[in-house]
Order: C-alpha cells, then structure tokens, then sequence
C-alpha cells in the first residue's frame, strides 16, 4: 500500500506520454466496436481492412477490437 500512490502517478505520466500515439482508445480492452479502434491504426486501417477481406471476409476472427474486412 505505501507504493499505490507513486505507482499510480507513473502509470498515469506514462499513459499521458502514450496517449498521443493510441488517439484516447487502448485497443485491447473496449469491445464496443464502435469505430474508435479505426483510429489507432491511422492511414494503415484502409490496407488493413483490404488484408481482412481477403483472408477473412466473414469476419471469422471478430472477438477483439475488431477490423472489419472491406
């Protein structure tokens, strides 16, 4: 318990520091699948999205913060 308060600091300065790069979202827990996912992988979400529907346009592997295919 002496340790909660600086580690919660730390993990909040390096989360500010990150922030810039995942645009507010962590990608990995929110399976919302409300469009903010697209975000974090910038211009490179419409060539992963064309990836998709071609190995998996049924949207087969969905349960994450999903992709969907083009």
């Amino acid at each position: 318990p002496e340790h909660d308060e600086p580690c919660i600091a730390n993990t909040r300065r390096w989360y500010k520091d990150l922030e810039a790069f995942t645009g507010g979202y962590y990608d990995n827990i929110d399976f919302a699948d409300d469009g903010r996912e697209a975000t974090n992988y910038g211009p490179n979400y419409a060539r992963l999205s064309a990836i998709k529907a071609e190995y998996d346009p049924g949207n087969m592997f969905r349960l994450n913060s999903n992709i969907r295919p083009a």
